[in-house]
């Protein structure tokens, strides 16, 4: 619950310009989660569950394809070689 909720706090010091630039990422509901898990106290087993099996792969597929990419074109090539085992 913790790293969510910091995932969460990260994406409200992003700015709109890069927020903007990166529409597929879908921000508001990143934001929506931590409130969800810092802010409700029941059900949140499986709000925390869901999220880290599946919205946070996905959020590091997109963060990796969408905004790495973009801003450092090397680095986003290295890492993608390291997952690959090409490295």
């Amino acid at each position: 619950m913790w790293q969510i909720s910091i995932i969460g706090e990260a994406v409200g010091g992003i700015s709109d310009e890069t927020k903007a630039s990166t529409p597929e990422i879908p921000w508001r509901l990143i934001r929506g989660l931590r409130n969800n898990v810092v802010h409700r106290y029941f059900d949140i087993d499986r709000i925390v569950h869901s999220a880290a099996r599946v919205n946070v792969p996905e959020l590091e597929r997109q963060v990796l394809s969408a905004l790495l990419q973009r801003t450092h074109p090397d680095l986003f090539e290295r890492l993608r070689q390291e997952r690959l085992g090409i490295a």
